[in-house]
């Protein structure tokens, strides 16, 4: 890559004034992306440790792909740290944006069935979340219909008992768990 973008300048440079260029410089263009890869990889990856780690605390399932990645990528990304990665690019940053790069993408953060995060703490808390948001939404006054309003009630009621329910359960509060479990003991 880096050979075809020199003879694309070199082509450009050695022309005529006023003469045809080519409309497009592929090969320079993928080599100005590859750079510009490298340097969010470089600024990101710290970043998103940081989110996978806090998610993993909030309840995200442990088996994920990005959970495998900070164990796996841990001191990759320790020496990312490490770098000035505001400064210009050199041979060894350039090297392990590379890897951090090809790391990136052999684990495939984001890339999960949903199947896999469904029973995590934090997808049930999402789904749960947006169902109560969305019955709050059709309830309320600027967008519910008045001659509904006793049935959307009665629904909001019923979709926020357990919304709170699966919050307080999933928030790792002891009382909350003791009652879910009593409940679950006492065949409730």
């Amino acid at each position: 890559c880096r050979d075809k973008a020199i003879e694309e300048l070199a082509f450009a440079y050695a022309a005529e004034p006023g003469s045809a260029l080519p409309a497009t410089c592929p090969y320079l263009a993928e080599l100005v992306a590859w750079s510009v890869h490298i340097q969010i990889i470089l600024e990101e990856l710290p970043e998103l440790r940081r989110a996978i780690l806090a998610d993993g605390v909030d309840g995200a399932s442990t088996r994920s792909n990005s959970e495998r990645f900070v164990k796996q990528y841990s001191s990759l990304v320790d020496d990312i740290e490490r770098l000035h990665t505001h400064a210009a690019l050199t041979h060894h940053t350039v090297d392990i944006g590379l890897k951090a790069l090809l790391a990136f993408d052999r684990a495939g953060i984001g890339r999960e069935p949903l199947g896999e995060e469904a029973a995590s703490d934090q997808m049930i808390r999402t789904a749960a979340t947006a169902a109560a948001t969305a019955m709050t939404v059709v309830d309320s006054d600027n967008l519910g219909v008045k001659a509904v309003r006793p049935v959307t009630r009665s629904l909001r009621g019923l979709v926020l008992l357990p919304y709170w329910a699966i919050l307080g359960l999933t928030r790792g509060g002891q009382l909350a768990r003791f009652l879910g479990q009593f409940g679950l003991a006492a065949g409730a």
